[in-house]
């Protein structure tokens, strides 16, 4: 059964007409919020910054432009993806009117969709029929986020869609009810937020500057250990751009000198 997740589309009605053709075209829609393993299909009017697309991006699955949808439903029956897909309009030589049309951070995550769905094509036809996908964009990563609420579940969800294994949650490290493996840990990603002393800007920290005060131990431990801690927006930068994208830019540091006592 294709299990189909439904991104970018603005209008509920809209968004109504499309779950309904895919069921009674024999097809299952993702009802859900964020992103799940399960879905086989994500379904847009364009490539999108959204959790959806670049999970479904970063875990292999079929991307498709919502006209499959509306041209499946007029031939009573599911078609195939392959010119509906996204790495296919996104191809160099295609001279698709939706190619055209996208933005500029459209006609990049379209490149990064094209790019991962020839690699994973090229893997299918060395290994045979029975092929294995691409190599997952984050495999061998060993994650600890120190970001915000506003970014956590996304950035998690997309970390191990792409082949990442999490460290233990903030909430629950900061709570004291788990403990982060610092020896273990291969990358840390941060909110630049977390480094901002002005307790305004930490409404978006679950338990406020008590919160970004113990993350920022985390941090600490993590600094001393060795490991070069990098800003949030690596994890979607590499996605689109590939493992060969410059680490310097995104390192972020404490301060040597911060104290992270507790609040006045």
């Amino acid at each position: 059964t294709r299990i189909f997740a439904i991104t970018g589309v603005v209008h509920k009605e809209t968004l109504r007409k499309m779950e309904a053709a895919i069921e009674s075209l024999g097809g299952d829609v993702l009802v859900q919020e964020g992103f799940s393993d399960v879905c086989t299909h994500v379904i847009s009017p364009k490539p999108l910054l959204t959790e959806k697309f670049l999970c479904g991006l970063a875990a292999g699955k079929i991307l498709v432009h919502d006209s499959y949808l509306w041209e499946s439903e007029r031939a009573g029956h599911l078609l195939d993806e392959s010119s509906f897909e996204w790495a296919s309009i996104s191809r160099p030589s295609s001279a698709s009117k939706v190619k055209a049309e996208m933005d500029s951070v459209s006609r990049e995550l379209a490149k990064a969709v094209y790019k991962r769905r020839a690699a994973q094509q090229q893997n299918e036809q060395i290994e045979g029929m029975g092929g294995v996908a691409a190599e997952p964009p984050f495999k061998g990563m060993v994650v600890m986020l120190l970001v915000s609420d506003d970014k956590r579940r996304q950035l998690h969800n997309l970390l191990l869609a792409g082949g990442a294994e999490m460290c233990a949650d903030l909430a629950d490290v900061c709570s004291g009810e788990k403990t982060c493996n610092i020896k273990a840990t291969t990358h840390a990603f941060v909110s630049p937020s977390l480094l901002d002393t002005d307790t305004r800007t930490a409404q978006n920290w679950s338990g406020g500057d008590t919160m970004r005060i113990e993350a920022r131990k985390v941090m600490r431990q993590l600094q001393d250990h060795g490991l070069r801690c990098l800003r949030e927006e690596f994890i979607v930068d590499m996605l689109i751009e590939g493992p060969s994208l410059s680490r310097r830019q995104y390192q972020i540091r404490l301060p040597e000198e911060e104290d992270e006592g507790e609040p006045e």
